[in-house]
């Protein structure tokens, strides 16, 4: 349980058995944490340095406000996240990541209301009705397909903000999740297709 401080001043700690973080803990570096387990959040951790989930689950509700990036590379986000303003959520890697609550009554969510980037990764696995709302910018580096949808409700993802196809020259298709646009959508590079 971290109820305070954690400091890695050098290297990489790796959480690898179950943890909570209560709100306001603060994780501070120069080095770096890796979540590969489950973690109970009940609020807003200070991130003054790079956190990684890299595995495992992440359990209720989990704000992120920065200075540094959340960067997500593998395992599942069960609850509800909230990108505050100034905060960053990076998508990367080809590691499976999954936005679940195996709950279609109760389904997991992304609020943005900063910056969430997705680079190349491999999908975002939309299951039992998961919802993403932008209200900021949710940008797309490369191609592919940056969702994918294989049980439960359709999931949602609902632009009140900018959504933007930022690089790659080839095709990003939406195919699996419900987009709803009331404000921006931009493509600077590429083609980006709707099939839902």
């Amino acid at each position: 349980t971290n109820t305070a401080t954690v400091t890695v001043q050098s290297g990489t700690l790796r959480f690898d058995r179950a943890t909570h973080w209560a709100n306001g803990c603060v994780f501070n570096g120069p080095g770096n944490v890796l979540l590969n387990t489950t973690v109970t959040s009940a609020g807003t951790p200070v991130l003054n340095t790079a956190v990684e989930i890299v595995g495992g689950t992440v359990i209720g509700t989990f704000d992120i406000n920065g200075p540094f990036p959340l960067i997500w590379s593998g395992g599942t986000i069960s609850g509800r996240l909230t990108v505050k303003v100034g905060g960053l959520l990076q998508l990367t890697g080809n590691g499976t990541k999954m936005l679940t609550s195996d709950d279609n009554t109760n389904p997991a969510a992304i609020t943005n209301l900063g910056l969430v980037v997705w680079t190349n990764s491999s999908y975002l696995y939309l299951r039992y009705g998961a919802q993403i709302v932008n209200q900021a910018t949710w940008r797309l580096e490369g191609d592919g397909d940056p969702f994918y949808y294989d049980m439960g409700d359709v999931p949602g993802f609902d632009n009140q903000g900018t959504f933007l196809k930022a690089s790659g020259s080839g095709l990003t298709s939406l195919g699996y999740v419900s987009f709803t646009n009331t404000a921006t959508v931009t493509v600077q590079s590429g083609t980006l297709r709707f099939d839902r």
